[in-house]
């Protein structure tokens, strides 16, 4: 074998390593940034089980003749809470979060016309840090989707597919 065709089949071997290399780099960080926004819609959901034992001080506080249907959704509130906790797998984490905001959103239809509550500031409060924290999650939730559709349309792609396993099983 002469030394030029040695010389050019060592640097194609060595463009489809660096090739391989930058699509391998390309897959992994956009992985990385999946699983960022994966920590932080969790931050973002402890953070507002973290405001619903406030919420639900500033309501019996409020409002001191508590009627049963409303300690009927606190109760589903608090045991919802309790087991959001509990759980540890995102997806897990996030159908909890969908039911406990259900819960939430029904309670707060249930007692919104409440004028004690129209004044209660401790009320107000955790209302609004409720309401906001929901539409950061909705605004990461919709990037979140968009991300984990583009990852899992591109490593059914060529030259993706050869790194699709150890992704597909990280998704």
């Amino acid at each position: 074998m002469s030394p030029n065709i040695l010389i050019l089949v060592a640097g194609a071997v060595l463009i489809l390593i660096m090739i391989l290399l930058w699509i391998w780099n390309h897959m992994v960080v956009q992985f990385h940034h999946f699983k960022q926004m994966q920590s932080e819609m969790v931050e973002r959901f402890a953070h507002r089980r973290d405001v619903i034992p406030y919420l639900i001080e500033s309501y019996r506080s409020a409002v001191p003749d508590v009627s049963s249907a409303a300690n009927e959704k606190l109760g589903e509130i608090i045991s919802q809470r309790s087991q959001t906790w509990e759980t540890r797998e995102f997806d897990a984490i996030w159908a909890q979060e969908q039911s406990l905001e259900e819960k939430i959103q029904d309670f707060y239809n249930q007692v919104e016309n409440r004028p004690e509550l129209k004044h209660d500031i401790g009320w107000l409060e955790a209302y609004n840090d409720i309401q906001t924290i929901h539409e950061e999650v909705e605004a990461h939730e919709k990037e979140y989707k968009d991300l984990r559709t583009r990852l899992e349309k591109k490593s059914k792609t060529f030259p993706f597919t050869l790194f699709s396993g150890s992704l597909k099983r990280e998704l």
